[in-house]
């Protein structure tokens, strides 16, 4: 089910605004603490024994660190048997990575943090737990033991990737504190009353994404409690939201709750109160779902199992309850609807609207209100005065709509009373389709805000009628947006009633309100692309017009770059330069340049593009199909490019294979699989080469289907399917559209403002950082890695490449959400340090490339090898110095990524054979990078006049000639060394792909490597180092290679013909060119009717430069070499010897 862009941006998004009055959580981030100061427990007396009492060794560590720092229990297993009272303490953190086991048996509380401000407690992996052992209290009819944890005047804090279990008492309560934010927590208690989930009294809270299991308070608001949102809550077999139990002197107001999805529990939500006095006001209860409760909706002003408190009650005025569906266990005996309000003082301004709920157990069910007066249902309109009343209606037809989804984790038993309650994982949702809520909210507001409205209930109903004025002008500005026949379905049937507390800010998030660092916010039953991790949409609907002369609209929240030089960026600067004038504040606060790029953007901005699908018709493998092409890809291909969230990509990736019927589907996901399994059948050299290409071809083509590219979003999904684009169409015959779509996705990355710093440097969630600077850089590195296969100019100069930091040599397993990084062993070793090496390698190999392609190189005349060595051009390198950096590069290399696989070896494991295909992949690429330094000196050596094979010998003192002589040498060994390296791994089946790179890389290395060994034949000289039977040894090795990948593509039987060809036809070309040398010197003039002036002379010297009886005996011109068949018969074919293109070239240009 969707809603309106438009609608929600205005509405609805003001309204979640609207409950906070300011900024959440801590004020200072883990790492600047941790930089400060790391109290490790272990280092006060800790042992992860589970027999030392961690209470002294935790409470000396706080004493230690509470100034500023960060207070560390690592990973294991620790028994807290003194409970610990951490009083004061101002910037510090509490990171409990392991897992504290209850040991004592007082009550009170086992952690009480109070009088902290600017304060954070998490886990950095989301699998740090308190486990309380609860059972052994419950087991006995008793709740009387100790609380988990509660804070007490705590201020500007965070509680996050947190579990707590099976607790004595209460898990979490937070009295009496002020700008705090909950989220990303399990709560998992006994089938027991009072043993509440969380429990808040406290002023500006945000709890998001919490799951809590027990069968009390699920998370409940107590008085005095202001300006709190609750969203994103899974009850799952609990008590059920509530509020209070309220007695005299009640203060509750502006508390939002939404996305609540309540299972088998006692209510969806309770307000309960017997007498007292004071108020709740300004409450919103909307979009809960809920099926298998006792009761849904219950206000009972009555509750009996309160004491009756002094006063005629509390006064309950413009609440709202608005978008709940679902069902319930019994409707003619609980009904789903039950407002009690009390007598005296008559609940007003009572909202219930789009209200679609019905009975699991029988016909009917009741709807009862008492003394309550609003609009909906039983409600009665309070024009003829607010006196005491009680109705009761029965319905015997199941309401339209109430139909709603459940969800996957939905509990089947209770975890009872008697037997300890197993540690569970967080959810990775904690509402039907909205994934993942935690990865969604890192972010917080940080602006002030301001009322917008009053308190009265004039002001309410004012505010209210003001809604309802801007829907009408929202649907007039929709309808004109949209073409009628493309009018979205039920613009307003989703929220279309949602009324907005009177007390309304507005709220201008610097950090973004709804970000989401792995990229899962999404509408119900949809999936979204979460491999990006990152916000999806960051522009659309430009105008054409705006981006070549400057828009002179106000601000649109499009996300765009525009360099300093474009008209657009120019009229940008304009508007600002206006609004300060004019003092628009809320249009220059929301024009920051890159703020978006860490929001994650509301999911419907991406629905213009999603579409719904049935899982049938997603075409998707089966999935043990499936799992082992993502396997071939997790393992051969993301550990060499790894600009995609691994852990993100796998979480969409089972999620849409866990999903049943219709889903909503973000169509860059499925491109993105479908390219990723196209990808590994390529990769697959255990299947034959038909097999392989059909395969490939069917993903293919689905991954064409499943993403219009002429309307593809500038976002960084798209970036990254661009990218598996590029890569996959490197396995095929289409060069030219993989320059081109690798070329497309640095265009939109630098669109995006990849490019820059402060992009990523703003970004203030690490992994989001860690993702853009990955993107970017994998865009360099495809670059470098095309120019150098097409051998043409890079696209990305060093100057823009330097200008962005390098990603961090950490996996994603390790990246943190928050802005604190995680701690890891820097020992280690990690999968990205290949990437952050290749990126150096290639560095070197750009200014390579500029050097190539200096103008000494491109002349048309033959350039001596002096001016090889210096590569004599005002922006070229010195061949030396490359040298100097290539050396050096080798030197930093670490040892996994130096270590060679010893094939005699046991087996191992998959990490450790990632980390071996990575050693011998690099290597594989700095002998090529070798190679192309080299070649031109080899080149030039053999075309150069004075270098012939006549005078080659007499290099006298010319130490230009020496030392090209010694680099040719040098050029020949390493062209041996990369034909070798795919010899000794090719026959290793790990990964469908061996040890070594792609096949299609291998082909470039051999072929370039094998050009390099034909040219070697031209100089006898090279035999005193090099013999000629290690030449041929190496030539038949690259044809054996080239040979077993021949059916891999139509293009390599050419090379190998091509191969053949020179390896006959060259020396007798170069040696033509000397014996005409030498008829045409005037010491050596030749007589038309000498033997010399005819073939026999070129025969003569062949024989005078090589032993012609081995090379016959052996030659590659015979029939066969080692069982292969010669492609070629005696084929003569006319080769200029002056050109060598074909030793400078590579096989994409054949």
């Amino acid at each position: 089910m969707r809603f309106s862009f438009l609608f929600s941006s205005l509405v609805l998004l003001h309204q979640a605004a609207a409950q906070l009055s300011g900024s959440v959580g801590p004020l200072t981030s883990v790492s600047t603490k941790k930089a400060k100061k790391t109290c490790n427990v272990l280092d006060y007396g800790a042992k992860a024994d589970k027999s030392t009492d961690l209470g002294p060794p935790l409470l000396a560590a706080f004493n230690a660190c509470s100034s500023g720092g960060l207070v560390y229990v690592p990973s294991g297993n620790y028994l807290l048997s003194t409970w610990v009272t951490l009083s004061g303490g101002s910037a510090w953190a509490l990171q409990i990575d392991g897992i504290i086991y209850r040991g004592g048996t007082s009550g009170g509380n086992m952690i009480f943090i109070e009088h902290a401000n600017d304060f954070e407690l998490f886990s950095s992996h989301a699998s740090g737990a308190v486990q309380g052992l609860g059972y052994e209290f419950h087991a006995q009819g008793s709740i009387s033991g100790p609380r988990i944890l509660r804070f007490y005047e705590v201020t500007n804090f965070s509680v996050h990737d947190f579990i707590l279990v099976d607790s004595p008492s209460f898990h979490f309560s937070m009295d009496t504190c002020k700008n705090g934010e909950v989220y990303n927590m399990a709560i998992r208690g006994a089938n027991e009353g009072g043993l509440d989930g969380i429990d808040v009294w406290s002023d500006n809270i945000w709890i998001h994404d919490v799951e809590v299991t027990n069968k009390d308070e699920c998370v409940t608001v107590k008085s005095p409690a202001h300006n709190i949102l609750i969203e994103d809550i899974y009850c799952n077999w609990s008590g059920g939201c509530a509020i209070g139990s309220l007695g005299a002197n009640t203060d509750i107001s502006d508390i939002l709750y939404r996305y609540v999805y309540t299972w088998s529990s006692n209510q969806m939500m309770m307000i309960k109160s017997n007498g007292g006095s004071g108020s709740v006001e300004n409450v919103v209860f909307q979009d809960f779902i809920g099926h298998g409760n006792a009761y849904s909706l219950n206000v009972d002003s009555y509750w009996s199992s309160q004491s009756t408190a002094a006063g005629n009650g509390v006064e309950y005025n413009n609440i709202t309850f608005t978008n709940w569906h679902g069902t319930e266990a019994n409707g003619a005996q609980r009904g789903p609807i039950r407002v009690i309000c009390p007598d005296k003082v008559p609940c007003t301004d009572i909202t219930i609207s789009d209200w679609a709920m019905w009975t699991e157990s029988g016909t009917s069910q009741t709807y009862t209100c008492r003394s309550a007066y609003g609009s909906g249902s039983c409600l009665r309109n309070s024009g003829s005065g607010t006196s005491s009343y009680t109705s009761t209606s029965t319905a015997t037809a199941a309401p339209s709509g109430y139909s709603a989804p459940t969800m996957a984790a939905d509990l089947k038993n209770s975890f009872g009373t008697t037997a300890s309650i197993p540690i569970p994982a967080i959810p990775t949702s904690f509402f039907p389709g909205r994934k993942c809520g935690p990865c969604r909210a890192k972010s917080r507001p940080n602006s002030e805000c301001t009322w917008t409205a009053g308190r009265s209930r004039s002001d309410a109903k004012a505010y209210r009628e003001h809604i309802e004025v801007l829907q009408q002008h929202i649907k007039t500005l929709e309808q004109s947006a949209y073409p009628q026949d493309d009018m979205p379905n039920n613009v307003f049937s989703y929220h279309s009633e949602t009324p907005t507390p009177s007390h309304t800010r507005s709220q201008q998030s610097g950090n973004g309100y709804n970000s989401s660092p792995t990229g899962l916010n999404v509408p119900v039953t949809s999936l979204h692309g979460r491999f990006s991790s990152l916000p999806t949409t960051i522009s659309e609907n430009i105008s054409p017009a705006s981006a070549m002369v400057g828009s002179i609209e106000t601000n649109t929240g499009t996300q765009e770059f525009y360099g300093g030089s474009s008209a657009s960026n120019f009229m940008t600067q304009i508007r600002q330069a206006v609004a300060q004038q004019l003092g628009d504040r809320s249009y220059i606060t929301n024009t920051a340049p890159f703020s978006s790029l860490g929001v994650k953007k509301d999911p419907q901005r991406r629905n213009s593009q999603w579409r719904d699908f049935n899982l049938d018709d997603c075409a998707l493998p089966p999935k043990s199909r499936a799992d082992a092409l993502m396997a071939v890809y997790l393992d051969a291909v993301h550990p060499l490019y790894p600009f995609i969230d691994r852990v993100a990509l796998m979480e969409s990736y089972e999620g849409l294979f866990s999903s049943h019927g219709s889903i909503e589907v973000d169509p860059s996901l499925l491109c993105a699989l479908n390219l990723i399994f196209a990808l590994s059948c390529q990769l697959d050299t255990t299947a034959s080469a038909e097999q392989r290409q059909t395969s490939a071809n069917v993903f293919f083509r689905r991954a064409q289907k499943s993403l219009d590219i002429w309307k593809m979003d500038s976002s960084l999904e798209s970036v990254q399917v661009l990218l598996l684009l590029g890569q996959y169409l490197q396995s095929t015959n289409e060069p030219l559209q993989c320059w081109v779509f690798v070329g497309a996705a640095t265009r939109m990355a630098q669109s995006l403002g990849l490019h820059l710093p402060e992009t990523s440097t703003n970004v203030a969630s690490i992994r989001q950082r860690e993702i853009l600077r990955r993107v970017w850089h994998a865009c360099i590195l495809m670059d470098r890695v095309l120019a150098m296969t097409y051998g043409r100019p890079t696209m990305i100069s060093q100057a823009v490449a330097s200008v962005t930091p390098l990603p961090l040599p950490i996996d994603e397993e390790d990246l943190s959400m928050g802005t604190a990084l995680k701690v890891v062993d820097s020992l280690s070793p990690t999968r990205l340090e290949f990437f952050l090496h290749s990126l150096k390698l290639y560095e070197i190999m750009e200014e390579l490339l500029n050097a190539t392609n200096s103008n000494i190189i491109r002349q048309n005349a033959p350039a001596k090898p002096s001016g090889v060595l210096g590569f004599r051009s005002a922006h070229a390198t010195p061949l030396t110095e490359i040298d100097d950096k290539l050396v050096a590069w080798e030197a930093e290399l670490p040892d996994h990524l130096r270590r060679l696989p010893d094939l005699q070896s046991p087996a191992r494991s998959s990490s450790v054979n990632v980390f071996y295909r990575q050693a011998v992949i690099l290597r594989q690429r700095l002998l090529h990078v070798r190679l192309l330094a080299l070649r031109p000196v080899l080149s030039s050596l053999i075309a150069y006049n004075g270098g012939s094979s006549d005078n080659s010998a007499n290099f006298g003192t010319n130490l230009s000639y020496r030392i090209a002589h010694q680099c040719a040498i040098v050029c020949i060994k390493i062209a041996q060394e990369a034909i070798d390296l795919v010899h000794q791994y090719k026959s290793t089946q790990w990964a469908t792909t061996g040890f070594i790179a792609a096949w299609w890389y291998n082909v470039l290395f051999v072929y370039s490597a094998a050009t390099v060994l034909v040219a070697a034949r031209l100089r006898p000289l090279w035999q005193s180092e090099i013999s000629e039977a290690a030449i041929l040894q190496s030539w038949r090795r690259a044809i054996n290679i080239l040979e077993t990948y021949k059916d891999y593509s139509k293009s390599i039987p050419k090379l190998i013909v091509t191969l053949q060809m020179l390896f006959k036809q060259v020396p007798k070309s170069y040696l033509s060119r000397d014996v005409a040398t030498r008829q045409n010197s005037p010491s050596k003039q030749m007589h038309p009717g000498s033997d010399d002036h005819n073939e026999s002379a070129v025969d003569a010297q062949i024989h005078r430069n090589w032993d012609t009886s081995r090379y016959h005996n052996t030659a590659i011109q015979d029939e066969e070499v080692d069982g292969i068949p010669s492609l070629i018969s005696d084929i003569d074919f006319f080769l200029d010897a002056d050109d060598l293109s074909w030793l400078n070239s590579g096989p994409i240009d054949l």
